[in-house]
């Protein structure tokens, strides 16, 4: 099945914002062109999506998922961790789902991660606090 990366920015307070959007191609069918975007790339492998992904991406947020969403984590979680790619704050959303799901501290200590590796990540349960991370974060001015 062959993915494809709608992208489109736009202009907020003076920030430029991107937008991704992943659809199957039998999604398309002229969608892009309801969405007003005017450009898209056409990804194939996964593996070159989940590039494309990671470097335009200025934050990861994660909602409750399954296996695909397990990947996209684990996978920027561990760029992240081996320097293979620049920090970008990571949310996941839903602190007892995410708890329940995965055992970080059984992670740290079972050795196979350091404690450090904690901080690559954030809970939030709230919008108003994934915003507010994101503009800490950035060092932008939040309007909370």
């Amino acid at each position: 099945m062959t993915g494809t990366l709608l992208s489109e920015k736009e202009s907020f307070a003076g920030e430029i914002l991107a937008g991704f959007l992943f659809l199957v191609e039998s999604d398309l069918l002229g969608l892009h062109d309801r969405l007003g975007v005017g450009k898209y790339n056409r990804i194939s492998p996964s593996l070159e999506r989940k590039m494309h992904f990671l470097m335009r991406a200025k934050a990861l947020i994660c909602f409750p998922g399954g296996f695909g969403t397990l990947d996209e984590l684990f996978e920027a979680l561990t760029l992240i961790q081996t320097g293979k790619m620049e920090p970008l704050p990571i949310v996941l959303v839903g602190k007892a789902f995410w708890e329940r799901l995965v055992d970080f501290d059984f992670l740290v200590e079972a050795g196979t991660i350091s404690p450090k590796d904690l901080d690559l990540f954030r809970y939030a349960d709230e919008a108003q606090e994934i915003w507010d991370y994101l503009c800490e974060y950035y060092q932008l001015k939040s309007d909370h």
